[in-house]
């Protein structure tokens, strides 16, 4: 597993504490003004629930989608409706 896998994994309360910051992700997520798409499998192992649902919180202007049955790579295992979603969020942008 490489080092980002590693970081993703480990709860945001511990990586904080283990890995000196200046700058809080948190408040850049905050000021991001661009709209979001956020898409989760929720069979995936790579990324916790508590990440996506955390992004999608601190987005302000986050949509997230959920995929039933499906792992980290939503867009090779699930194309059609990754695709789909994708370009109906880039239409309404």
């Amino acid at each position: 597993m490489t080092s980002v896998g590693v970081t993703i994994q480990t709860p945001p309360a511990v990586r904080f504490q283990i890995i000196p910051r200046t700058v809080s992700p948190e408040d850049r997520y905050r000021s991001v003004e661009v709209p979001v798409l956020i898409t989760r499998g929720e069979e995936d192992t790579t990324l916790l629930p508590e990440a996506a649902r955390m992004h999608a919180e601190l987005f302000p202007n986050a949509r997230a989608s959920r995929y039933p049955e499906i792992g980290h790579a939503t867009f090779l295992e699930i194309p059609d409706r990754f695709y789909r979603e994708l370009r109906e969020f880039g239409a309404s942008l």
